[in-house]
């Protein structure tokens, strides 16, 4: 036991680094001091806030492939692994994060203060690569399930060279990179729950080329209709032969190229 938080501060001050056991979530860290942002204190009772870094987040690791209970589904594909393989469901707000357009980058821009407006390169227009937030869920029956998949994930995310993103819904892949992660809910016990956001980088401008036949109202919906009930879209679909793909309010169905037949509700 510690007389104050300040003899605690002593102690982590005597080097950089100090191993921590944490019994409940079945973790050991070896972590280096890094900020205290702030200190409540009347007398002998307190709360402070100690940030910490983690600089060998994969020390002595050996990859294990993941293993998971959670059921399947392709609806978002890592490398061409379905996310379920790592334990994983992308949640609401991924997709609008990753359909949104990138900044545009500015080209010549000149403002001369004895004319009225500005004076602009407007031969072309190049975008920014632009960060996307996945909104990740990842379920586990043990804890021992949760780490293997967790680390494994990481494995595979820090990787050299780009990603790959598969969306279904787009039919479409996304090169990225990792760029951060910030975990919003852990729950260790019983119902092994972890909820994070993944900020990946996207390293290319994804935009319809006029090589893809795809028509769609200006929010990024595809319906194309006089009647404005039904829809159909023609484009180049993952098989070698285009898919059509109609559309009404309540439900859609695709004729893919392999000759099978996909609901959607």
């Amino acid at each position: 036991m510690y007389a104050s938080p300040f003899d605690f501060l002593d102690i982590l001050s005597d080097g950089a680094y100090h191993t921590f056991s944490c019994a409940e979530i079945g973790r050991v860290y070896k972590l280096r001091l890094t900020q205290q942002p702030n200190l409540k204190a009347i007398k002998l009772l307190g709360t402070a806030t100690l940030k910490f870094a983690d600089d060998f987040p994969l020390d002595g690791y050996t990859y294990l492939a993941p293993n998971s209970s959670v059921m399947y589904s392709s609806d978002y594909l890592f490398d061409g692994l379905p996310f379920t393989s790592y334990g994983m469901r992308i949640l609401k707000g991924s997709y609008d994060e990753i359909v949104k357009s990138a900044a545009v980058k500015t080209n010549l821009l000149r403002n001369i203060g004895t004319q009225a407006g500005a004076t602009y390169d407007a031969k072309q227009v190049t975008y920014k690569s632009k960060d996307v937030k996945l909104y990740c869920l990842m379920r586990a029956e043990t804890l021992d399930e949760l780490w293997r998949n967790y680390d494994a994930f990481l494995y595979d995310l820090i990787r050299p060279y780009e990603r790959q993103l598969w969306v279904d819904d787009l039919e479409r892949d996304f090169l990225f990179h990792y760029k951060s992660c910030q975990v919003t809910k852990f729950v260790p016990t019983d119902r092994i729950w972890l909820q994070f956001t993944l900020t990946v980088t996207f390293t290319q401008d994804f935009r319809i080329g006029e090589e893809d036949i795809v028509l769609a109202s200006e929010d990024g919906i595809v319906v194309f209709t006089e009647d404005n009930t039904y829809a159909i879209e023609l484009r180049p679909d993952r098989y070698s032969l285009p898919s059509v793909r109609f559309v009404n309010s309540r439900q859609a169905f695709r004729f893919t190229g392999s000759g099978g037949i996909r609901f959607n509700n």
